[in-house]
């Protein structure tokens, strides 16, 4: 529903949904532990220029983000050092916490897509992101 709100000139729609998704799916399971009775605050802002998402939960919050954005920091150089042996050492990040199905994918995919950055309160249960889109230009086909 939230991305149904956005401007029709985005093309990456798509994407778009799927990230917002990915981020209340997250809010939802490790955030509120899946409880019903917690709730989750989204607020949102779109324009044909950009997206800008915040999302609350009723979480302890996000502990790890500094031994996240370590790991990440470490994949990000292994990835473009083209050392694939090391890299394969980061391809999920997991905790305590993690079950079968966490790895830290969707964290890693919201740093690519929110090209105006991935930002977490102190208490680490509220993100915020937001994401510059392709300003069009006469004449000038942008990808």
């Amino acid at each position: 529903m939230i991305a149904q709100k956005a401007p029709r000139g985005i093309k990456e729609v798509n994407l778009l949904e799927q990230q917002i998704s990915e981020l209340i799916k997250n809010a939802v399971k490790h955030g509120n532990k899946s409880d019903p009775n917690k709730k989750i605050k989204i607020w949102y802002s779109f324009s044909s220029l950009n997206a800008r998402l915040i999302i609350e939960d009723e979480g302890k919050g996000f502990r790890k983000i500094d031994d996240w954005n370590r790991f990440n920091s470490q994949r990000h150089k292994y990835l473009l050092d083209e050392d694939f042996e090391k890299l394969a050492d980061y391809i999920s990040y997991r905790t305590s916490e993690s079950d079968n199905n966490d790895g830290g994918n969707a964290l890693f995919a919201a740093t690519e897509y929110w090209n105006e950055g991935v930002v977490f309160n102190k208490k680490g249960n509220r993100v915020g992101v937001g994401k510059q889109f392709p300003r069009k230009r006469p004449g000038i086909e942008t990808a």
